[in-house]
């Protein structure tokens, strides 16, 4: 499968359609300019159908569950390279404490002190391959990530290379699914790279400037 901008462009819209969700979030609330925007949708809307329907996803008002810089959420100060922080995301801010299997979180680092990387998953199993926000020391990034919920409905927030304030709003949650989801219900999963093009991962070559990568799965299961 040849992978092409139009494609890019449609699974994109997809992807907003189905979640309500851009790649980027605003960070404003937080005090930080930005020139994302929140999609109205995620932050202040759930339709009928997700209010009842297992796997549906739920809005909620942002709310601040960590806060690094003043000890919101956990105690203060910068969060070291290979040092992970548990946030409690179940039973707190309108979020039921059971029957959640992922949250929707606006993650941003700040105030970091070399290039990193943040990987966010659920509490109590192992460190996943792939990262849901990536910075350069000094910059203000934020990202918008569906984390699923571990054990005592905590998430882990690790951070790798410089170290970096971590700041996390929660806007919606997920409901837990059926054993065999129904159709249009959410399914979080472990975060896994499917596509790298540095070191060839799901490419068949790394592509130049101006070339398509061509991957080599084109569906990929649980």
């Amino acid at each position: 499968m040849r992978v092409t901008r139009r494609a890019i462009g449609v699974l994109s819209a997809a992807v907003v359609a189905l979640f309500g969700m851009g790649a980027l979030a605003d960070p404003a609330s937080a005090g930080f300019p930005s020139s994302a925007a929140v999609p109205a949708t995620m932050v202040a809307a759930s339709t009928s159908a997700a209010d009842t329907m297992p796997g549906g996803y739920h809005a909620v008002p942002a709310t601040r569950l960590l806060d690094t810089r003043d000890g919101t959420g956990a105690p203060a100060g910068l969060r070291p390279a290979g040092s992970s922080t548990a946030v409690t995301v179940t039973g707190v801010h309108g979020i039921p404490a059971t029957g959640v299997s992922a949250v929707a979180l606006t993650l941003v680092a700040t105030g970091s002190t070399a290039n990193g990387f943040l990987t966010a998953f659920p509490h109590g199993t192992a460190v996943p391959t792939a990262s849901a926000l990536n910075w350069s020391g000094g910059l203000t990034v934020s990202n918008l990530a569906l984390v699923q919920v571990g054990t005592g409905g905590q998430v882990d927030l690790r951070v790798s290379g410089g170290a970096s304030h971590i700041v996390a709003d929660v806007v919606g949650y997920v409901e837990s699914p059926d054993a065999v989801p129904a159709a249009g219900a959410i399914t979080a999963v472990t975060p896994s790279r499917l596509l790298d093009t540095r070191a060839g991962t799901g490419a068949r070559e790394i592509p130049g400037r101006g070339r398509d990568a061509e991957l080599i799965k084109a569906g990929v299961t649980k």
